[in-house]
């Protein structure tokens, strides 16, 4: 088997949100599967991961972490790895000896980001938060990392093996700054607002809604890729195409729908008018005819989704 080196190469704060009164919808949506007391503080880890490979030398594994400290804040990052090799297997990679260090920094990198948020938001005893006092100890590391290697080897194997062709299938290529810029732009920003920001949604509620459709590490995967689109060129594979269809179904079925006298003073403010919203409804239409296209000849069993209604 070859040497590898496991490089960080990016960290980007997905979402970040302060607790309050005001805010009671927060702590809802927060998962305490790995509670533990730490400094006189319960605080909540969640792990979730993805991976791909961008061609047969650049291997990347996404660490999505959710750090919690109840009645402070809440903060999601992704930590991104390059594995530089050749012929590699994910299987050499899912080990837990492997994870375990990357979780440890991922995890200490997420507290990091927390305690900025916390001190730039002036919470109250935020001087007793430190890297010290919240991370978790090493059995919890531990059994994050266990857990992460059994649904790789029972879940995400399988997947990636009954999905193979569509992952590795190029459907779409999108030139930078092209006119796509605005779709993708436009449909994560929607989407956002319904599953994090706006608090006038039911956003946990929400998340688990959608998250059931497009799961939330796909959901960070793609949108991290479409938004490269200003800077370079975007490739989406199948896979990425068709949950992509599935965003932009939710986001245009609730900007014409019941839930547009909330979405479309937001689009104002954004600079997205009423001509801007009828060239992405255009180029929208133009991508779900190209998905027609695609699917004519399969029986396709699946039913269509009342997003309008299902969104609150």
């Amino acid at each position: 088997m070859d040497t590898y080196e496991i490089k960080l190469a990016e960290k980007v704060i997905l979402w970040s949100e302060i607790f309050s009164l005001q805010n009671p919808d927060t702590n809802n949506g927060i998962l305490y599967n790995y509670d533990q007391e730490k400094g006189g503080n319960v605080v909540s880890v969640v792990s979730n991961y993805d991976f791909e490979n961008t061609d047969d030398r650049n291997y990347w594994f996404y660490n999505d972490i959710t750090f919690a400290v109840p009645n402070k804040a809440s903060l999601t990052l992704r930590s991104t790895y390059l594995i530089e090799v050749e012929k590699f297997q994910w299987e050499q990679f899912f080990m837990v000896e492997n994870i375990l260090p990357i979780l440890k920094v991922s995890v200490e990198n997420t507290i990091i980001e927390l305690i900025e948020l916390c001190k730039i938001n002036s919470i109250d005893q935020t001087e007793m938060l430190n890297l010290d006092s919240l991370m978790p100890e090493h059995d919890q590391l531990l059994l994050m990392s266990q857990d992460m290697v059994n649904d790789y080897s029972t879940e995400r194997v399988m997947f990636t093996k009954n999905n193979a062709e569509a992952l590795n299938t190029l459907v779409l290529k999108c030139p930078m700054k092209s006119q796509l810029d605005l779709t993708f732009n436009y449909t994560f920003l929607i989407l956002d607002e319904i599953l994090f920001n706006n608090l006038h949604f039911k956003r946990s509620m929400n998340r688990e809604t959608f998250f059931k459709v497009v799961p939330e590490m796909k959901y960070n995967s793609l949108k991290l890729k479409c938004l490269q689109i200003r800077e370079r060129e975007v490739a989406l594979n199948d896979m990425d195409f068709f949950f992509l269809i599935k965003c932009m179904d939710c986001a245009v079925q609730l900007l014409l729908g019941n839930n547009a006298d909330y979405l479309i003073p937001i689009s104002e403010e954004r600079g997205v008018t009423s001509e801007v919203r009828s060239f992405y409804f255009k180029s929208v239409t133009e991508l779900f005819e190209v998905n027609r296209k695609r699917n004519e000849g399969f029986e396709l069993d699946e039913k269509p989704i009342d997003w309008d209604k299902l969104i609150r």
